[in-house]
């Protein structure tokens, strides 16, 4: 089956508006919230003692058509967006946001991926779900990717977590949303792991349900 984005249903809970993700507070200093947390976490994760963690960051351009799973995200945006055009909950950081995300989506040039590759590291370990079961092992995969203002630290002299800071990243993002891609043990064998997460707001599902205000890829 192909992957595509799901929003999941927010089964009739309260609805979850364009200011109400906490992305809003990395306003003042995307680019140094965002460093910190990424190099953070990476040396929190340092495989081998003996030698460096090596964070490399770098700009990549790829043609809108070979990335399906950046351009499918705009039926999603185009709900979002309508959702926030809803007279008395809508704000001028909103609306231009969903103008400039379908903009560039929308336009013949390449996408500009910013990318963050490290070494040295043991990758996003632990399980890829969530069974909810007391005791249940958290994992880097699961605190980052899968969860949100969880604090998750492998180690009690730990730099960072998987609290708030998580989501520099996505405050950077034009499109706020961003692509993991990680190789780590588990359960004694190498493991690739790929998966895109978008948090914009709650729309209106074909099923007639609001949406949560996150996806994934």
């Amino acid at each position: 089956m192909a992957a595509i984005w799901k929003f999941p249903s927010n089964n009739k809970a309260g609805r979850e508006g364009f200011n109400a993700t906490g992305i809003a507070i990395f306003a003042g200093g995307l680019a140094q919230s965002f460093v910190r947390e990424v190099i953070q976490n990476s040396l929190d994760a340092r495989e081998d003692m003996t030698i460096p963690v090596s964070v490399d960051f770098s700009l990549l351009l790829k043609e809108k058509s070979q990335i399906p799973e950046l351009t499918s995200l705009k039926t999603h945006l185009e709900l979002a967006q309508a959702s926030e055009l809803i007279v008395d909950a809508s704000t001028d950081e909103g609306r231009n946001f969903y103008t400039r995300a379908l903009s560039s989506l929308g336009s013949s040039e390449p996408c500009r991926f910013l990318v963050v590759h490290d070494s040295n590291t043991t990758g996003l370990t632990g399980p890829t779900e969530d069974t909810g079961d007391v005791g249940q092992v958290i994992g880097g995969w699961l605190g980052l990717v899968k969860g949100s203002g969880i604090t998750k630290k492998e180690a009690s002299d730990a730099l960072g977590s998987f609290g708030q800071g998580a989501k520099a990243p996505f405050a950077i993002s034009s499109l706020r949303t961003v692509f993991y891609l990680t190789r780590t043990e588990f359960m004694g064998s190498k493991s690739d792991r790929f998966q895109g997460k978008s948090i914009l707001q709650s729309m209106k599902l074909a099923e007639k349900d609001l949406s949560q205000a996150t996806g994934f890829y």
